[in-house]
């Protein structure tokens, strides 16, 4: 009997001390003030989603999982701006938000192509951009210093556009071969100007009447006015879309 209550007595003792020595350590003047881990899981007893906090590729990254495991919140802190990624049930990337210093709002379709964008401009304005199911440019609406409202149809440069180029309000209207189409624009003289398949100016018409063919003071090729609604700033507006590939819509 008296064996048994001497363990008893060290196994009281023991714990005794173990609880001193974490009142002590988290109430103390010793206190912890930081919590230094490689990951770190938090998880609710009466459900198997959970929170993660954790490092990928040396990146921090904080993560929200489902039942399956599957990932539906996510933020990853890198050097050029943070990313935080909203998904769908299946764990895949419908919403992006970026920050750094070309912050925007990303949307992907069901693969994973990127087909709505609000971003910011190389100009420090921001825009919009629409695109189709494959994630080519369909609409752009941009702001700032030039703004503009660009529509394509399978083609690197757009079908109709109409916007500002250094206050002058312009509007083109492309042909089905090469450089041709239509341009209106508000200039010194304001001027409708009809241009061929290899950009020569057949046509303009003005207050000071119709130039037919190359004539003096007239442009031979409105390149430099379509420029505004050529595909500046595409990459911010459609990452998916490969350089070579808008080459070639």
């Amino acid at each position: 009997m008296q064996s048994a209550w001497k363990i008893k007595m060290l196994v009281l003792a023991n714990v005794l001390l173990v609880t001193l020595f974490i009142v002590s350590g988290f109430g103390g003047s010793n206190s912890f003030k930081n919590l230094e881990v490689g990951s770190l899981i938090i998880k609710s007893p009466n459900s198997k989603s959970s929170i993660h906090l954790g490092f990928k590729d040396d990146q921090a990254v904080i993560s929200i999982l489902d039942e399956a495991g599957r990932s539906s919140f996510q933020v990853v802190s890198a050097e050029d701006g943070s990313v935080l990624s909203l998904n769908d049930a299946s764990g895949s990337e419908r919403v992006a938000v970026k920050g750094g210093a070309t912050p925007g709002i990303f949307m992907k379709n069901d693969e994973n192509k990127t087909i709505g964008t609000w971003t910011m401009l190389s100009d420090g304005g921001s825009g919009f951009g629409l695109a189709n199911r494959n994630g080519g440019a369909s609409t752009i609406l941009r702001g700032g210093m030039n703004p503009s409202v660009s529509f394509f149809n399978a083609n690197s440069e757009p079908t109709a556009a109409l916007g500002m180029i250094q206050r002058v309000p312009h509007l083109l209207i492309s042909g089905p071969v090469g450089n041709e189409g239509i341009l209106i624009h508000g200039g010194k003289p304001s001027s409708m100007l009809f241009v061929d398949e290899i950009g020569k100016v057949n046509i303009m018409i003005s207050k000071h009447g119709v130039f037919q063919g190359k004539k003096e003071g007239a442009p031979a090729q409105p390149k430099k006015e379509k420029k505004v609604f050529s595909f500046d700033d595409t990459d911010m507006f459609f990452p998916d879309v490969e350089m070579d590939e808008k080459s070639h819509r």
